[in-house]
């Protein structure tokens, strides 16, 4: 679009692929939800956004296996056959190396949300609440424990925080050639490990992933060895695993190949928010997965304990977007709240916190919208030459797609001045016109083109616009 004045613009933002569409009455738990409506928002004034380092952490990748042609038969994480338990049939109900710099605050308990105290909660990031001083962004625990458990968000230059009173989310490794961001849950002052005395746990996290390939960990708890066949110890949760391309939960006490890998029948959802809580009872041997609020997929543990993948030399007790083998790839993607209870939640208390999520979801389509209008620049799309928005000569290099992969598309308040059809601009007898490439109706001097300016014929017509030259 070829102009010599500047005409207003506005802005559309529209969703990329249905991110954060309108959410019409809220799902019951179970029921699939609607959020695949398109939003509109306009803003008439454009500003720049921010954004947020730490040491780099090495990659480490959990050596990749072909596809499982069966997901119903249980196999090891990665691997070939499995040493112990087989997948059990779904059930509806369960019963009842980071170094150690980082030093866990949090001692002040902080309650949230009225819950109550013999709830189980354990730890809380609702990734609102952070403290940020000489470049560390520390994630605070809102769920009051005593015993800190702040979060450490690494290598946060590869990630973007966001932000407001009603919602928080972290989006990890958007940039690919930097290290790779993840938040480090610490150990208690004391030394005590999360998982310390519990024979059950529950962890919830309401995520939008990336399905940019396998193996790529929501969370992950446990030991981290040099020996990853055999050495390596934890509990998890991936979208996407690579036995099979389903998403997958598990447990080890020493390895992938004394794993016990619990597999859905399908990948997660990738691009949408969903909220994914997974269910450990030493009582009943099992892991269960729950995929917003409704039963996904559960199978069997085994003699497998939490007390076993414990490391009690090491400064963490796990982490968020990170996998325990060193080489697996990290988590792409969006974690808005992310939560630990001390005891297997029963589906009812599931159901109440899937519940609660659909609540969150409308603050964080808005979050993430506002977000990416904050972080548009006109300046940044002025072609060579021109200096100032208030000066624009020349085509403006306005973006398709925006922060957080928002995709935008733009319209003109002046559609005289900025528009398709535009192609020059002259000045006659102390007015401007515009040379259009088909007549404009308010328009009526292109009649007048061959006998007023023989050098502008059809099909070009100038057209007068209400400004002097």
């Amino acid at each position: 679009m070829r102009v010599r004045r500047l005409a207003s613009v506005f802005f559309a933002v529209v969703l990329a692929f249905g991110l954060f569409p309108n959410v019409s009455p809220l799902p019951a738990a179970g029921e699939e939800a609607n959020w695949d409506q398109p939003v509109e928002l306009q803003y008439e004034d454009l500003a720049v956004g921010e954004s947020g380092a730490d040491d780099p952490q090495a990659e480490q990748t959990q050596e990749e296996e072909p596809q499982a042609e069966q997901p119903q038969e249980e196999e090891p994480q990665n691997r070939e056959d499995q040493n112990e338990d087989e997948q059990s049939e779904p059930r509806q109900e369960p019963a009842g190396q980071e170094s150690g710099e980082f030093q866990p605050g949090g001692d002040d308990p902080i309650l949230f949300m009225n819950e109550a105290e013999d709830n189980g909660l354990l730890l809380h990031y609702d990734m609102k609440t952070l403290e940020e001083s000489d470049g560390r962004i520390v994630v605070k625990n809102v769920a009051g424990n005593p015993k800190g458990y702040d979060g450490l968000l690494r290598n946060p230059d590869n990630g973007i925080v966001a932000r407001n009173g009603e919602a928080g989310f972290v989006s990890f490794n958007t940039v690919g050639s930097l290290p790779k961001s993840y938040i480090e849950i610490p150990k208690a002052g004391d030394g005590a490990d999360l998982l310390s005395g519990l024979t059950e746990v529950t962890v919830s996290a309401l995520i939008e992933w990336v399905d940019d390939g396998q193996n790529r960990w929501v969370f992950g708890f446990g030991t981290v060895a040099d020996d990853i066949e055999y050495g390596n110890k934890y509990f998890f949760f991936t979208p996407r695993h690579s036995n099979g391309n389903v998403m997958a939960s598990g447990m080890s006490r020493g390895g992938w190949r004394t794993e016990a890998l619990i597999r859905g029948s399908t990948q997660l959802e990738s691009n949408t928010w969903k909220l994914v809580t997974v269910v450990y009872s030493e009582s009943t041997a099992s892991i269960t997965v729950y995929v917003d609020g409704a039963l996904a997929f559960s199978g069997s543990t085994g003699d497998r304990k939490l007390s076993e993948i414990i490391d009690p030399n090491a400064a963490f007790s796990g982490f968020i977007a990170k996998s325990i083998f060193q080489n697996d790839p990290y988590y792409q993607g969006k974690v808005a709240d992310f939560r630990v209870y001390g005891k297997a939640l029963t589906s009812g208390e599931i159901d109440g916190l899937y519940t609660e999520a659909s609540q969150l979801v409308p603050k964080l389509r808005d979050l993430v919208l506002q977000d990416a209008a904050d972080a548009l620049d006109m300046n940044l799309y002025l072609a060579p030459g021109d200096e100032s928005v208030n000066g624009v000569t020349q085509d403006l290099a306005l973006p398709q797609a925006g922060k957080h992969g928002v995709s935008i598309t733009w319209q003109s308040s002046h559609p005289l001045v900025i528009s398709g059809t535009v192609r020059g601009v002259f000045c006659a007898g102390g007015r401007r016109f515009l040379i259009q490439t088909e007549p404009n109706p308010p328009c009526h001097l292109w009649q007048k083109s061959r006998s007023a300016y023989p050098g502008i014929c059809p099909p070009f017509y100038p057209c007068e616009v209400a400004t002097a030259c």
